[in-house]
């Protein structure tokens, strides 16, 4: 259902998490060998495992996985892992029904935050006491299935997409809605490209193209015949920067800019 990637300079690791609800299984991959490192199995007893992200810990000095359940029970919650499948420990106030979880990393401030995408609303979590940090609601009864943080030097923008066809745009630090773009439907993933446009993957199979400052739409793009599950930006050697988008018809697909 997900996957992260992270490259640690520092030690000169290149890690993956690959995340299976299947099984609730996170696995540990060495991407410069493909090699798995490990398998942690079981960390949650019920519901689904939907989301995980690495977390660099600036001040400790390590890399940490944080992982949160989708479990209608709310019995579960977001848990730290070492990468050795360690449980360190939990968060506070989060017990929600989770599908999507990554973290920020607030330069000015020093400090690491956790954000989730539930049912509903979105979380963020004070990583450095272990606290609810805000809570982004407009009292929706839809998953919350996408989150990117726009860091502009203080003036910082959360942005989430919603199952009920909505992307929400937050201060972070406030919690105040700024803007609501409806883009008329589900919404599984969104990605921003440069500052004033955002990707939007809906569940029958397009990709949108979005003016962050108007609110319309550029371009509408129907590769993919079902539902656009992930969307990130890369570097391609001769293309530039480009998109790749994973669709539940097991195609990916590399979209160019066509003006290169």
């Amino acid at each position: 259902t997900n996957f992260r990637h992270y490259l640690d300079i520092n030690s000169k690791r290149d890690l993956i998490i690959s995340i299976s609800c299947h099984d609730n299984n996170i696995k540990l991959w060495d991407a410069s060998r493909w090699d798995c490192l490990h398998n942690f199995k079981n960390i949650y007893k019920a519901g689904q495992l939907f989301s995980a992200c690495f977390l660099n810990d600036k001040k400790q000095n390590q890399i940490f996985i944080v992982s949160g359940n989708s479990n209608f029970d709310n019995s579960d919650c977001i848990i730290i892992l070492d990468l050795n499948g360690s449980k360190l420990q939990e968060i506070n106030d989060s017990n929600d029904n989770i599908f999507f979880i990554d973290n920020y990393y607030d330069e000015l401030r020093n400090k690491n935050f956790i954000i989730t995408g539930n049912f509903g609303y979105v979380k963020s979590f004070d990583y450095t006491n272990n606290k609810l940090y805000h809570k982004y609601s407009e009292n929706d009864n839809r998953a919350h299935y996408s989150v990117i943080i726009h860091d502009n030097h203080g003036d910082t923008q959360l942005l989430e997409s919603s199952y009920d066809g909505d992307v929400r745009i937050w201060h972070f630090h406030s919690g105040d809605l700024l803007k609501k773009i409806n883009v008329l439907n589900e919404i599984y993933n969104i990605c921003s490209w440069g500052d004033d446009y955002l990707f939007v993957g809906c569940k029958n199979g397009m990709l949108k193209l979005i003016n962050l400052k108007n609110g319309e739409t550029v371009q509408d793009l129907m590769e993919h015949t079902k539902s656009v599950l992930t969307i990130k930006t890369i570097g391609h050697p001769i293309y530039g920067e480009c998109l790749i988008t994973q669709g539940n018809d097991q195609r990916i697909i590399v979209w160019a800019n066509q003006s290169v």
